[in-house]
């Protein structure tokens, strides 16, 4: 998502006005629950790596594994 970090930049921005010194950290101490929860899933999408879904020749036909978790008794979630 490439809109995700102004949007979490245009988030912040109020937390940013209120604190003289201005760290994340700071930021969230002033967020309650609802905005901590907003925060936290414009990070996710900020922080998510951009993929590539286009076949090119190195990876065209072939399968790749994918991890999957499993709980600790070994049936997957």
């Amino acid at each position: 998502m490439d809109e995700a970090p102004k949007a979490l930049e245009d988030f912040l921005a109020p937390f940013m006005e209120r604190l003289t010194e201005k760290t994340l950290g700071n930021a969230v101490e002033l967020m309650n629950e609802d905005e901590r929860t907003e925060f936290d899933r414009l990070l996710g999408l900020a922080s998510e790596p951009v993929r590539s879904f286009t076949p090119t020749p190195s990876n065209r036909g072939r399968m790749t594994s994918v991890a999957v978790p499993h709980s600790q008794d070994g049936v997957g979630l």
